[in-house]
């Protein structure tokens, strides 16, 4: 069986870079994305090819993370898929409270090791047999 797909989609390169290093040692395939319209295009890919878990940041340029969270909602394909929502922006927590998606919310700055678990947790969500 192959490792579950985990998106990383943040447009902050450093915080990418960190997100990807804190997961490289676990059993996932990352796929990293800085720009929210490549992501978009990634999830047009056969079903096989869809991530388990994605991870986004809300404020980003182009599409913010609300507007391709409630594309995600409303496509078949990726309706299913545990979100995790992180951004520097305080009090979005209530925003997404009720996103049916929505796996956890994280407030930057976080815990670099309470995100993984999150990830972690999402991916055992999205395939109970990992």
């Amino acid at each position: 069986m192959a490792n579950p797909k985990v998106m990383l989609l943040e447009d902050d390169h450093h915080l990418l870079e960190l997100l990807h290093e804190a997961l490289a040692h676990k059993p996932f395939e990352l796929l990293t994305y800085w720009d929210p319209r490549l992501a978009k295009q990634a999830l047009r890919s056969p079903k096989e090819s869809l991530p388990a878990v994605i991870v986004l940041d809300i404020m980003m340029p182009g599409i913010d993370g609300y507007t391709f969270l409630v594309d995600l909602r409303t496509d078949d394909d990726t309706r299913h898929i545990p979100v995790i929502v992180i951004t520097a922006k305080k009090g979005m927590i209530d925003v997404f409270r009720n996103e049916p998606n929505v796996f956890a919310f994280l407030e930057k700055p976080f815990n670099i090791s309470v995100f993984v678990d999150a990830v972690q947790r999402a991916v055992k969500v999205a395939n109970p047999d990992v």
